[in-house]
């Protein structure tokens, strides 16, 4: 990997429709130098928008949003831009909604309650293929 290849730092949109969760997620963001958080959104319409616009290497993505939930978000992020990581994100921990949000093409699927080492590490991983 040549040395720019090395400076890029991973683009991460936070998708949930509670502000102070998506406040803390991005707080945590902000400790890591290899990540950049650029944008928020509180429901999958907004989520759509923001990452086709806003092009983010990944998407922490909320299943149970109003307006849009984030099995549909994420299908159709995936189908306008398959190239981003979508990692779901739910309070249950639930095999169903999980295969759902794979099916749909999300690339992993953690539960809220994961440390934050742990989601750290699946987008560190998700991404180290550049």
């Amino acid at each position: 990997m040549n040395n720019i290849a090395k400076m890029k730092r991973i683009r991460v949109l936070v998708v949930d429709d509670h502000p102070v969760l998506r406040r803390i997620i991005g707080n945590v963001l902000k400790k890591y130098p290899d990540l950049n958080l650029v944008g928020e959104a509180d429901n999958g319409r907004e989520a759509l928008r923001k990452a086709l616009e806003l092009q983010p290497d990944v998407v922490l993505m909320d299943v149970n949003m109003p307006v849009m939930n984030g099995i549909e978000a994420t299908q159709l992020i995936k189908k306008a831009a398959p190239r981003i990581h979508i990692i779901g994100l739910s309070m249950h921990e639930d095999d169903d909604t999980a295969a759902t949000m794979k099916f749909v093409g999300a690339s992993e699927y953690l539960i809220k309650t994961s440390p934050a080492e742990q989601v750290i590490a699946v987008i560190l991983n998700l991404c180290s293929q550049w």
